[in-house]
């Protein structure tokens, strides 16, 4: 890959970083972001261990990040039925919105740039579809 790729690379993460910022005014990194998105995908929740796991991070690297976002109330913490000391976690409402309005804004920007810039509007296609699915 060629330093050019790189800084598109680089740009195509500073405008989601952007949409992120736009959909949620408060301070809110890519990497909780995709926690939203991530937890907000599994139908009953997950738990931090499993949560952990998927992103490929140390559970002490997600607990913080996890708390912070329930103090926002962008997550709820539960037990469930079967084991009432295991705690999950899900999306709320507001961060299911939040997760929705920055993924629908990033397909009307690629479908912008790509009937500009063909070759830009791939790329952005590209990485955006591996930063979400």
């Amino acid at each position: 890959m060629d330093v050019i790729n790189f800084y598109k690379i680089y740009r195509v993460s500073m405008e989601f970083k952007k949409l992120i910022q736009e959909a949620y005014p408060k301070k809110m990194s890519t990497l909780e972001f995709f926690i939203l998105l991530h937890v907000g995908r599994e139908k009953d929740g997950c738990s931090q261990y499993d949560l952990a796991k998927a992103m490929s991070l140390q559970s002490s690297r997600v607990n913080p990040l996890v708390r912070k976002l329930v103090e926002e109330e962008l997550l709820i913490e539960h037990s469930i039925e079967s084991n009432r000391n295991k705690m999950m976690i899900s999306t709320t409402d507001k961060a299911d919105a939040i997760v929705a309005e920055v993924v629908d804004t990033s397909h009307k920007k690629i479908d912008y740039v790509e009937g500009h810039n063909k070759e830009y509007g791939e790329m952005l296609d590209l990485l955006f579809k591996k930063l979400i699915d």
